[in-house]
């Protein structure tokens, strides 16, 4: 049932990049970029896009793994004000999922120690954040561990999944290859 679903987010991904028929410097793959065949070239042709679409997917693969698997301990994002601080609740850990962080103007600066606020002190939750890249900005990763937030980055993100949903998501996008035919 889990892959299904997956699969579904998966799909729904492939067809938005195939149909962005124009896809700079940064070399490395990623295994959501793998798993569509998205070479780092093609990447950088519009980078942006890219980014946010595979962060929109892995948002919606965390999210749906967790409900699937720790139904009874999981809760959907929380609207509080017109913030979104966290994307799901798993046992006592409030998840944020993020590509990679690279923007770090103080505004971001600002949004994540005010998440962090809402998060530990107003919610009594444990503030974690689960990324896909390891190349974020340095700057940014002080600050977060600052805070005290729990950041898991590329395989740590992946351990951490399989240790509280029980389901190896790494090896499943691992055999979860398309090719994109742009």
């Amino acid at each position: 049932m889990i892959e299904k679903e997956i699969s579904k987010i998966l799909s729904k991904y492939l067809n938005s990049f195939v149909d962005k028929t124009h896809w700079k410097e940064n070399n490395e793959y990623d295994i959501l970029m793998d798993v569509f065949g998205i070479t780092p070239s093609l990447k950088r042709e519009n980078r942006q896009y890219r980014g946010r679409e595979l962060w929109m997917c892995w948002q919606l693969i965390v999210s749906k793994v967790a409900e699937l698997s720790c139904w009874d301990e999981y809760k959907p994002a929380q609207r509080i004000w017109q913030d979104e601080p966290i994307d799901l609740i798993i046992w006592n850990d409030a998840i944020d999922t993020k590509y990679r962080v690279w923007s770090w103007d103080s505004w971001t600066l600002k949004k994540f120690k005010k998440y962090w606020a809402m998060i530990r002190e107003d919610m009594w939750y444990r503030p974690v954040m689960l990324m896909v890249r390891d190349d974020n900005l340095p700057a940014a990763m002080t600050a977060l561990r600052k805070w005290t937030w729990e950041v898991y980055i590329w395989d740590d993100s992946f351990d951490y999944l399989l240790d509280k949903t029980w389901f190896d998501l790494k090896s499943y996008l691992i055999s979860m290859k398309w090719e994109l035919s742009l």
